[in-house]
């Protein structure tokens, strides 16, 4: 039976369910006496109710609450409340091995730190008579400071019962099958057991040994050793085939392969048998020269060409970024070299928007992180472990460094600002109220290029008077997202006039005359990089595209060289002179699914047509969704749930944000449909499209408002970090909310209107 927040076991309140298999469900908890999280396994049923099984489990919990390990997740006790045995755990926070596999094979020099402390964690335990009996990826968590811990140590052996199939067989929630005895389950998950266990004959420490073969195996390849349609295949191939040894060699240096040969062995005699070697072996490879290390993929592509390309993934809820080198070998492929991970300081997350970059000498990493829900900027040297934030730079945003590296430019509270790398005094320089995603770029003869009140403007990276570089009769967002290249005096820009892929096209613009002309189709972001290459985006993945200096056009065809590229209306990738390039993962934005999610954790997928939903509000009533339809022009559209039917409640275009009223009879939202480069308005009327009414001045200047919350008489919304309130009778003016120097955000009223929280 799950358990529900809030429910006691002893001192310790059940917080969340984390999983649930064979052996149990598993949930977050908080240990009120200790003051700490911990994780909490109730048993299942069938072994609860056998006192001598749990005689004898609680005889085996106390051996494997002896193992104090680095490597190694703590049992801290048992637990019994109104009939449930629980088991208390460590919680251990960060994804699990499986989850980054998932993602692709790892490196060889991420993947063996990794395998030496799951060899450390073995060797301990099997020092004290102890053998995990079910070792897996899914068993390994990888925290986000890069510490690994090996979970359920031992628990396959301590829930086994005395009538199982054999001393080495028991229970496991991953393998399946009616024709399996013991309530359908074998020990261990068949792809990684080991051939005396898939006999169910006796085990001893060469069975971890094997599991953790195939766990090394895997992770440098992204594939199992033994795989099948069925449990009967998979345990055939364990007993019977080899493993695929072409594709490690592709990947392996040959000691490694040596190593991983030795694990998997079938013939338990002819097999490692000792964790210790294994760690030694491991800490030789990795002292040894990186030439060696490396795979014989990885020592080819270094010498390529081509661009090197690094990607930044935010892993475990945004606990970590993570780092891909990747090399193209030709034009046309591409092929993984090397990943790092790079741990976000404790109860940070990755902001949205813009918010990553890399120096042009590729050595340092500028990100924006949200703590408490305030973004601000940390500096990363790629050969430091830690991150370290930027002073006074709250609020900011689409970061980018100055030529040599000594300054970042960001954007934050409707200003340009700048910075040093050593951290110091923020400069303020212009206006820049950024509506569509603020992105400057610093040219090489110190100035620097940005989104201004009157579009695209340029200004000394040491401050004066900017320039308007566009034409007056230019909208502000008909040329964003600029690159230098190499002359100073010429731009790279993103252009577009609607929503639509065919709408945006990448301009080369003459700085002197805001002359423009179209380099490609159906693109955004574009970079130059010294590797003669023209680089943007398209629809989620990186293109590259030869680049002609001298004639400043592109030579041939746009090739992909990257996919899973967030993209919204703006994309998130930097790139340095190098050609190593930072970005988040995420794709193209039209591919998104609509999703209900009950306080339950139960998911329910709404019939929509996948696309690019922004801002979707559930409605008060529980009927309806409202939200808008994301890109450059947006509408406001809302969701019928009972009748799965889609109705266009705006049709100007450009309207954005919007918010439903305490009885769901209204929604508000900004429009930008009014004249001029700074021209919105707010804007309420009914969701089903009628009784428009403007609210407050007819353009509002004290910024590009965000509503937040409307109640039957007041609008509050949001502006550079401030909470402003608007009364919905003609003709008022904004007044400053709860004025503070801290950041509010995402404020709501109560269903009476009576109270903001």
């Amino acid at each position: 039976m799950a358990l529900t927040p809030g429910t006691r076991l002893g001192p310790y309140e059940i917080t969340a369910q984390i999983g649930a298999g064979g052996m149990g469900e598993v949930y977050r908890a908080r240990d009120t006496r200790l003051d700490r999280d911990v994780a909490i396994k109730v048993l299942p049923e069938s072994l609860a109710a056998d006192r001598e099984r749990i005689a004898r489990f609680e005889r085996e919990a106390r051996t494997l609450a002896s193992l104090n390990h680095s490597h190694i997740a703590q049992i801290h006790g048992l637990e019994e409340s109104d009939g449930l045995k629980a088991l208390v755990m460590e919680l251990v926070e960060g994804p699990t091995l499986a989850d980054r596999i998932a993602l692709g094979a790892l490196p060889v020099d991420e993947a063996l730190p990794i395998a030496k402390q799951i060899a450390d964690a073995l060797e301990a335990a099997h020092e004290q008579g102890i053998i995990h009996r079910d070792l897996k990826p899914a068993n390994v968590k990888i925290r986000p400071d890069g510490v690994v811990k090996v979970l359920d140590f031992g628990l396959a052996k301590a829930m086994e019962s005395t009538g199982a199939l054999s001393p080495g067989t028991s229970r496991s929630p991953t393998i399946t099958t009616p024709a399996m005895t013991q309530a359908g389950m074998i020990l261990g998950t068949a792809a990684y057991m080991s051939p005396e266990q898939a006999r169910g004959r006796p085990v001893d420490r060469r069975a971890d040994l094997w599991a953790f073969g195939c766990v090394l195996y895997e992770m440098l390849t992204g594939a199992r050793a033994f795989s099948g349609e069925d449990v009967g295949e998979v345990l055939a191939a364990v007993i019977k085939t080899e493993v695929d040894w072409n594709r490690l060699a592709r990947l392996a240096p040959a000691r490694i392969q040596t190593l991983v040969r030795r694990c998997l062995r079938k013939d338990p005699r002819q097999r490692l048998g000792d964790a210790g070697a294994v760690r030694l072996e491991l800490e030789d490879v990795l002292g040894a020269p990186e030439d060696e290390v490396a795979s014989p993929r990885r020592r080819a592509l270094v010498s390529a060409p081509i661009a090197m390309f690094v990607g930044l993934i935010a892993v475990a809820a945004s606990s970590a970024i993570t780092v891909w080198l990747r090399a193209p070998a030709t034009p046309q492929t591409t092929s993984s070299v090397a990943r790092l991970t790079m741990s976000l300081p404790a109860g940070t997350e990755l902001a949205g928007g813009i918010s990553v970059a890399i120096s042009p000498d590729g050595t340092q990493v500028a990100y924006v992180a949200s703590r408490g829900g305030i973004p601000q900027l940390y500096l990363r040297l790629l050969n430091d472990f830690e991150a370290r934030p930027l002073a006074d730079t709250e609020r900011a945003a689409a970061p980018f460094f100055s030529p040599d590296g000594k300054w970042l430019g960001f954007f934050a509270d409707s200003k340009l600002k700048k910075v040093s790398t050593t951290g110091g005094v923020v400069v303020e320089l212009a206006d820049a109220p950024g509506l569509y995603g603020p992105a400057g770029a610093w040219g090489p003869d110190d100035t620097i290029v940005y989104p201004g009140p009157m579009g695209l403007a340029e200004i000394a990276a040491a401050g004066g008077t900017s320039r308007p570089l566009l034409p007056p009769e230019q909208r502000a967002a008909s040329a964003l997202f600029p690159d230098f290249l190499p002359d100073g005096k010429t731009l790279l820009v993103s252009s577009a006039s609607g929503d639509a892929a065919e709408d945006r096209s990448i301009d080369l613009m003459t700085m002197s005359t805001g002359e423009r002309r179209v380099l490609v189709q159906r693109g955004i972001m574009p970079r130059y990089l010294p590797t003669g290459h023209l680089i943007f985006l398209r629809g989620g993945a990186l293109m590259a595209v030869p680049f002609d200096l001298g004639r400043l056009e592109p030579v041939g065809t746009p090739v992909e060289v990257l996919t899973g590229v967030r993209q919204e209306f703006f994309g998130t990738f930097s790139c340095s002179r190098h050609g190593s390039c930072v970005y988040i993962p995420g794709g193209a934005p039209d591919q998104q699914r609509v999703t209900l999610v009950d306080r339950t954790g139960s998911a329910r997928p709404l019939p929509l047509p996948p696309g690019n939903y922004v801002n979707p509000r559930y409605s008060p009533v529980g009927d309806k969704l409202l939200f808008q339809m994301g890109g450059y022009r947006c509408d406001v559209d809302t969701f019928d749930i009972a009748r799965g039917t889609t109705t266009r409640v705006t049709s100007e275009n450009d309207n954005h944000w919007p918010v439903w009223a305490p009885d769901g009879k209204r929604i508000a939202y900004t429009s930008y449909q009014q004249k001029g480069p700074l021209g919105y308005q707010l804007i309420a009327r009914s969701p089903t499209g009628g009784g428009e009414e403007r609210l407050g001045p007819a353009e509002l200047t004290v910024g590009p408002v965000t509503p937040i919350s409307l109640s039957s008489d007041t609008l509050v919304f949001a502006d550079r970090g401030d909470l402003w309130s608007l009364s919905l009778s003609p003709n008022s003016q904004p007044r400053p909310f709860a004025p503070s120097r801290f950041n509010e955000t995402a404020p709501a009223f109560s269903p009476d209107g009576r109270w903001l929280a």
